[in-house]
């Protein structure tokens, strides 16, 4: 859809994911090896743009039940080349953010972290990430693309 994107899917029967969370030792450090960085409340997201920033808001569970781990085998995962700012709406939102790095031509690395309600997680372009671990109302920032045909114009809307 957007550059590359697709249904994660897998022959093992379970697959374990770390999860990084607001108390994990080395959270940071663990952030910035997979590419991403974590807001907390009060700190500023320096996100840089050309022309429009987009803001989001979507219930995770109600659109594309096509990605959902209870409908299908496997969950979304996408990669393209504009950032995202991703951002529980609520404090009944849980924000799972999954991240991904290519280590060799099939084999990957995969993290999630979870935001909580008052932080952010903003995501570079070119990064493996999906929300399919999420609950709940999410924001997300992103940047339009000016590429002709690309889906996400800004000239079209």
């Amino acid at each position: 859809m957007f550059g590359a994107s697709g249904l994660f899917a897998s022959a093992e029967t379970s697959l374990d994911i770390p999860l990084v969370t607001p108390i994990s030792p080395n959270r940071d450090n663990i952030a910035a090896a997979f590419g991403v960085k974590i807001f907390d409340d009060g700190q500023t997201v320096p996100l840089k743009f050309d022309g429009n920033l987009n803001a989001v808001e979507y219930e995770f569970g109600k659109a594309y039940p096509q990605y959902r781990l209870d409908v299908t085998n496997g969950f979304f995962i996408e990669t393209h080349d504009f950032p995202h700012v991703f951002m529980p709406a609520s404090e009944q939102s849980e924000i799972v953010i999954t991240v991904g790095t290519q280590l060799e031509e099939d084999q990957f690395a995969l993290t999630n972290f979870l935001v909580p309600h008052g932080s952010g997680i903003l995501v570079p372009g070119n990064t493996i990430h999906a929300d399919a671990f999420s609950s709940g109302s999410i924001i997300a920032l992103l940047t339009a693309l000016h590429r002709s045909g690309c889906c996400f114009d800004a000239s079209a809307g």
